[in-house]
């Protein structure tokens, strides 16, 4: 069968495996007389001028451990949550039993201690309404076996299909994947392209987290990591649409609560923001981060009687 045939046949068919200008008119006349649809707000005005937030991209986050990259993941799916009405799936086994993982966000949730020996501690009512809320918009994915890609993506569409818009896997390589002791840059290549494209078929977003490398030495936890000491660090660069690290500039120093945010790669910045940096401060007591380092400026903060309690009880750290 020659090539004329089978285009012939495969157009008769409709495997239709190219499209043209006339495909896309009715989308791009209406982008054009709506205006371009810019990235969607943090909630963080400090962050909005370096990370957006839009449906169809692949994120990547990471940071040197303990510098606060699950916390800024939970923090961020609270309020996305809490203002945009939308439901999460995670994958995070390294944060698991479910119960503990979710009592984290709870405690974001509410702004509030859920340990008893804290005199911040919520109330038992308060504590119980959280469950449901959470109940509304959390989802989180187990086996008893580690997955891979397909295994994964196969649960994420069956709960894309349910209403949840945002995926999280943290960290990423607790994904099996396949070939990864031959050659792990074509697996890596493959497992991001499977997560890429399901990002963009059903117009979701998809925040990965992966480690760093394990540093050199001990001076290095101090610099600022992206994705050359990410294992398979060019095919981050190239496969991802933003590239988020999540530092502790001052780590040995306990009572320092900075913390860096740094986008080092975005994409399509005219409508997403350029790469830059920003300092937030994470509060130990209601497990979010704040804008100021008095942990005053906060998002969900509705109202000036919480500002007013803090300011009463001194800072908190």
């Amino acid at each position: 069968m020659d090539d004329a045939r089978i285009l012939a046949e495969d157009l008769a068919s409709k495997s239709k495996f190219y499209t043209t200008a006339a495909d896309h008119t009715i989308r791009l006349l209406d982008g054009f007389r709506r205006g371009k649809t810019h990235g969607e707000t943090t909630y963080y005005k400090s962050l909005d001028r370096m990370l957006r937030l839009r449906p169809g991209f692949l994120y990547a986050f990471t940071g040197w451990p303990g510098g606060g990259k699950s916390e800024f993941i939970t923090q961020l799916s609270v309020i996305q949550a809490h203002f945009k009405k939308r439901k999460i799936a995670y994958y995070s086994p390294e944060s698991y039993p479910e119960d503990e993982f979710l009592d984290t966000f709870i405690h974001t949730y509410l702004g509030k201690s859920t340990d008893r020996k804290f005199p911040n501690v919520c109330s038992e009512e308060e504590y119980v309404q959280a469950i449901r809320w959470c109940d509304n918009y959390f989802h989180f994915c187990n086996w008893d076996e580690t997955p891979n890609a397909e295994t994964l993506l196969t649960a994420f569409n069956y709960l894309a299909d349910n209403g949840c818009t945002i995926f999280v896997v943290d960290p990423f390589n607790s994904v099996v994947t396949e070939g990864e002791e031959r050659n792990i840059a074509i697996s890596l290549k493959k497992n991001l392209t499977l997560f890429k494209r399901f990002a963009v078929k059903r117009r979701v977003m998809v925040w990965l987290v992966e480690h760093p490398r394990t540093a050199a030495s001990p001076e290095e936890y101090d610099e600022l990591p992206n994705n050359r000491n990410m294992f398979g660090g060019t095919m981050w660069w190239n496969k991802c649409d933003i590239g988020v690290t999540i530092h502790r500039p001052n780590r040995q120093d306990h009572e320092d609560r900075s913390v860096v945010v740094n986008t080092w790669k975005v994409k399509r910045q005219q409508l997403n923001g350029t790469p830059g940096e920003a300092t937030l401060y994470f509060d130990l007591r209601s497990n979010r981060y704040f804008e100021d380092r008095h942990c005053l400026s906060h998002p969900m903060i509705e109202t000036d009687v919480y500002r007013d309690d803090r300011r009463d009880n001194g800072t908190p750290f």
